[in-house]
């Protein structure tokens, strides 16, 4: 989500939105960690693994060192899995929040509500469905 366009935005989606982006800012935080510690640590640890393989001696010390190697990209590498893990939780978490916040509405009927459940549900970025459902909710509670 793009901060520079959330401030762009009427307040009533713009509340949202932070909503949204305190929801998934512990899902956020951690994405950012792993990613940081595993794209640095994998290619370090996978471009001297590959050094070692050219320089191809079968001593005690250079064995242990490869091992090593080994064992530091596989960590950089499951640092990245988790770090995707993570980021397909902050999609499940913001898919979660739009439905709630559809179903919480009083102003809307239920015709509707269930037609942008249904068009969230349906749509992989579904952000463009869930503004146009605070807009259409902001301007029939204006009517009122």
């Amino acid at each position: 989500m793009n901060f520079y366009r959330v401030e762009q935005m009427p307040g009533f989606i713009k509340t949202e939105m932070q909503k949204i982006q305190k929801a998934v800012q512990p899902f956020m935080k951690k994405t950012v960690i792993y990613r940081f510690l595993a794209i640095p640590l994998a290619a370090f640890s996978l471009f001297n693994l590959a050094a070692f393989l050219f320089h191809a001696s079968a001593d005690r010390e250079s064995l242990i060192s490869a091992g090593i190697f080994a064992l530091l990209a596989a960590l950089g590498l499951a640092f990245f899995k988790e770090a995707g893990y993570q980021h397909k939780q902050i999609q499940k978490t913001v898919h979660i929040y739009m439905l709630n916040r559809i179903k919480k509405s009083e102003i809307l009927s239920e015709e509707r509500k269930s037609s942008y459940a249904r068009q969230i549900k349906e749509e992989p970025f579904a952000m463009r469905s869930f503004v146009e459902f605070l807009t259409e909710e902001d301007r029939r509670k204006k009517m009122y």
